[in-house]
């Protein structure tokens, strides 16, 4: 059976015939454009709220909800690619670390944040990494840091020869000793998709979330 050709004036035709593009990419660029729209038409909105609202305390909400909006689409897309192609490494965890705590801190907490990355992570170990230092990072500021002012945060990611290591230190009030929440029961099973162990310390004031992932384990399938 002979190749189809674009239609005249069809969009194929309008923007240059190419190969049908995977299922799964295609699935993924219709979902990064639905999020996009909604996502715009919902900062548009709050933009019309704030501009409408006239007390000072009802523009700070307004002015808070947007903020945490742009928040949210930043660390979907430093995860996933939401709404956007994601960048460099370095650069993707940085924005994930930044934006998940400007998204769960208090509006009065001031968080110091640093992030380090050594080495080359492996293409197939970004995601999964990203994934741990999201839920590690949001362990510490709403558990670590809860009802205190300030605090330090670091996230250093290294990468050798045959092994990436993922550390999260906070110098919160320390992990909850009867019980494993969601967030750190997520990190342990992220990190065994990939092969990877993971744990949790408290030394010297630090609390210390450590995930260790081997270059040649099994890697995860994506959904």
């Amino acid at each position: 059976m002979p190749a189809l050709q674009p239609i005249p004036g069809s969009l194929s035709e309008a923007r240059g015939f190419s190969a049908a593009e995977p299922a799964e990419a295609l699935d993924l660029r219709q979902l990064r454009h639905l999020t996009r729209n909604a996502l715009q038409r919902l900062l548009i909105q709050a933009d019309a709220l704030l501009e409408a609202e006239t007390s000072p305390a009802g523009r700070r909400l307004l002015d808070l909800l947007e903020q945490r909006v742009a928040c949210s689409v930043a660390i979907a897309d430093a995860l996933f690619g939401m709404t956007e192609m994601p960048g460099p490494m370095p650069r993707r965890l940085d924005t994930l670390t930044r934006k998940t705590v400007a998204l769960l801190a208090t509006p009065r907490q001031r968080v110091e944040v640093e992030t380090r990355v050594t080495g080359l992570c492996p293409g197939a170990l970004c995601r999964p990494v990203l994934r741990m230092a999201h839920e590690a990072v949001a362990n510490a500021v709403k558990h670590g840091f809860a009802q205190r002012s300030a605090g330090r945060l670091m996230v250093w990611l290294a990468s050798d020869a045959g092994v990436t290591t993922l550390e999260v230190l906070d110098d919160g009030r320390g992990p909850a000793v009867d019980r494993i929440g969601e967030g750190l029961g997520l990190i342990d099973s992220i990190a065994a998709t990939v092969g990877g162990v993971a744990r949790l310390r408290r030394s010297g004031g630090w609390t210390r979330a450590e995930m260790r992932l081997p270059h040649d384990g099994p890697r995860p399938v994506e959904g």
